[in-house]
């Protein structure tokens, strides 16, 4: 039994980097706010804005690394979604499309010196769509593994039989 420590590499990188951006995330929607309050306005608004531009750099960071080893791993794992392609592609698209909803809100949210007028609910959305799309990648992570389980079981009945 071989572990590839680049595979490992960029599976920890990919969700390593979900944790972050995600936290990041909540943190900026839910405590944050929560954090401000009883500061006066200009206050508030300096010390938001000074955590949305740091917010900017972990995001635009995040999205490079998540392209970079989220493409590794789908060249890595593209053989074993073509064996359950019902199960394997729903989950993949599920898990693209929720990560591509989640950087356009969080791109749109970050655009500009200030926040565009009503990014708060926005943020909440994806939160939501965030938690979507790490539940569609843990999902495939056990399809995959319900796939090489298989084939390994069928493997090893049809060389247990009789020539």
């Amino acid at each position: 039994m071989h572990i590839d420590p680049l595979v490992v590499f960029f599976r920890w990188l990919h969700v390593i980097t979900a944790c972050i951006v995600i936290g990041c995330a909540f943190f900026m929607t839910l405590l944050l706010p929560a954090g401000l309050r009883g500061l006066d306005s200009e206050q508030h608004e300096a010390a938001f804005l000074r955590s949305r531009r740091a917010l900017k750099m972990v995001i635009h960071s995040g999205i490079l690394l998540f392209l970079i080893s989220g493409i590794y791993n789908y060249l890595g794992n593209r053989e074993l979604y073509k064996q359950w392609p019902p199960m394997t592609h729903s989950l993949f698209g599920v898990h693209v499309l929720g990560a591509l909803i989640a950087w356009a809100i969080m791109i749109a949210f970050l655009a500009g010196r200030e926040p565009f007028r009503g990014h708060r609910g926005w943020m909440k959305i994806n939160l939501l769509v965030l938690v979507i799309t790490v539940a569609a990648a843990s999902t495939l992570k056990s399809a995959r593994e319900a796939v090489i389980k298989s084939a390994s079981h069928s493997t090893s009945q049809t060389s247990g039989r009789a020539p």
